[in-house]
């Protein structure tokens, strides 16, 4: 994996397939393998897939004074201009929206679309809000045992778990438990109409606590929002077919 360094953070991503750059963005622990069912796509794109610090060999001296959304933004700053990049497609997953929510109003000529599986722009809703405290709770006591649940949730095969679970062992347990946290109580609201760009949000139609944070984005002409049938949070992982193809539909209407 090539890597970008600045700033005394080294930060590792996979670069594979050619054509229009897809930036991949994860959630807290979970690093660049959660992704592993969109590699199929670098058949028609470049997909840059990078492990945020504090995950896989990605590291970073954590500064408490700001929020980790900060220095993830410019992390994928840094990677964009390392690969001589006009612009990308931002394409995130969960919390992971979070920080391209933020890049897109902070770096607006960098983006020419975003999609995100599963956004939000606050925690507004109890099931989040519990859902966050769970895993906040999670990583500080049992490290491993978070890893073992999400895992196993975002895979769909003893290989793709396993692959999965090794790399979420690396993860960094300040720097994971610093982006539950600063995500749990960022509030982007104020913000989100600076997103101007065409914009694709994805979610389950059975995930009650994330889809309800749709009403954000329903009144914004450049979002558009589609609903996976019979899928909870775990669009990316459970139902890759269904979102890969929204991937390609999204980007050909460009």
């Amino acid at each position: 994996m090539p890597f970008v360094e600045f700033d005394q953070s080294s930060i590792y991503y996979a670069n594979i397939g050619e054509g229009e750059p897809i930036l991949f963005i994860h959630p807290p622990g979970l690093g660049h393998y959660v992704f592993q069912f969109q590699s199929v796509l670098s058949s028609r794109y470049q997909l840059l897939v990078p492990d945020l610090s504090g995950h896989g060999q990605s590291t970073s001296v954590i500064n408490y004074n700001i929020s980790i959304v900060d220095q993830y933004v410019e992390e994928i700053h840094q990677l964009i201009q390392a690969e001589g990049l006009d612009r990308v497609i931002l394409c995130a997953y969960s919390a992971g929206g979070m920080i391209a929510q933020s890049f897109c109003i902070k770096y607006p000529d960098k983006v020419k679309g975003l999609i995100v599986s599963g956004g939000y722009p606050k925690v507004d809703t109890i099931g989040l809000e519990f859902m966050y405290e769970i895993g906040e709770t999670l990583v500080s006591q049992n490290k491993n045992r978070l890893a073992q649940i999400l895992a196993y949730s975002n895979s769909n095969s003893h290989k793709s778990y396993h692959r999965l679970y090794t790399h979420m062992l690396q993860a960094n347990v300040q720097h994971w438990l610093k982006f539950y946290y600063d995500t749990h109580h960022l509030n982007l609201v104020p913000s989100i109409k600076q997103i101007q760009c065409p914009a694709l949000f994805v979610y389950g139609e059975k995930a009650d606590w994330i889809n309800e944070h749709r009403r954000f984005y329903e009144q914004q002409a450049n979002v558009n929002i589609v609903f996976v049938h019979h899928a909870f949070h775990r669009v990316p992982s459970k139902h890759y077919h269904a979102f890969n193809h929204l991937i390609t539909h999204f980007i050909n209407r460009l």
